[in-house]
């Protein structure tokens, strides 16, 4: 699946890249803590196949403003089984999240990572939420500490995980037995 490149045009490309001075270090955030935030069903709608489709959900844009003002990090956390059961592939998923970053940077706010999970649910894995690995992950890589991770979802499976990994936040779903709306 990976185009075909002729030779001069890899030389061209490094020759452009060489041209480029190495960007400067960033500085290092100062974060308040890492908020972990479920991607379908809390930022856009659930199930949409087609990254044309993506939109932000009511009330996302100023939520996560105030939490990014509040100097907390933002990182998404995602359950994907349409990948691992066949409904859409992983390019279909990035093309995605390419729509749905683009749609936040232009309210200037930033995602630091996305975390998934592309298995189906007969598969076994320690990353498909209820299992706590894609947070678990995220606090290694970004070094915070489950007492100021925050994670906010909208399934009973997001708010398990959390727990399990020893975070907390708030539900966002429908009303449902010990998840209050």
């Amino acid at each position: 699946d990976f185009p075909i490149v002729s030779t001069s045009a890899m030389f061209e490309r490094i020759q452009a890249l060489a041209l480029h001075e190495t960007p400067l270090p960033a500085h290092p955030q100062q974060a308040r803590g890492l908020v972990l935030v479920d991607r379908d069903g809390t930022l856009m709608q659930d199930a949409i196949f087609d990254p044309g489709q993506v939109e932000l959900l009511p009330g996302v844009v100023e939520s996560l403003k105030r939490l990014q003002q509040a100097g907390y990090l933002l990182c998404i956390v995602s359950n994907q089984q349409g990948i691992g059961l066949g409904y859409f592939g992983y390019r279909d998923f990035i093309d995605g999240n390419r729509k749905l970053l683009r749609l936040l940077g232009k309210e200037r706010i930033a995602i630091r990572k996305i975390y998934f999970c592309p298995h189906s649910l007969g598969e076994s894995c320690d990353c498909r939420k209820p299992a706590p690995g894609l947070m678990l992950k995220a606090l290694r890589d970004l070094n915070a500490s489950p007492e100021n991770t925050f994670v906010i979802g909208d399934s009973a499976a997001d708010m398990e995980a959390a727990r399990a990994a020893g975070c907390r936040g708030p539900y966002v779903g429908p009303a449902q037995t010990g998840y209050p709306a």
